[in-house]
């Protein structure tokens, strides 16, 4: 099984991806994020959730998991349109790239 977990530096995603690591089912593990971070056995993909080349990065992807999302409420008030940008358009980037694969 391939999982893609995009937002897998973040808080929730360093977590899930330690914890799909020790399994044994798991083929391969593919971190999609705009922070930098390592794993051993996983490849990692410094991107953007609104790049449309993600859909060339589903290849062979059996799971996607997509945490990746800007939270902070107070930045969220003072740039909305940033906001609904990379959590709304990126999401639907995302769900796009699944159709497609």
């Amino acid at each position: 099984m391939n999982i893609l977990i995009t937002g897998g530096c973040g808080f929730i995603g360093s977590y899930l991806v330690r914890r799909l690591i020790d399994l044994k089912n798991i083929s391969k593990i593919v971190v999609l994020d705009i922070k930098d971070c390592e794993y051993e056995n996983v490849d990692f993909i410094h991107m953007d959730i609104r790049d449309k080349n993600i859909a060339y990065i589903m290849h062979n992807i059996d799971i996607v998991i997509h945490l990746a999302a800007l939270i902070d409420v107070r930045e969220s008030v003072l740039n909305p349109n940033l906001y609904h940008d990379i959590n709304v358009n990126g999401t639907l980037n995302i769900l796009d790239s699944c159709i497609k694969n």
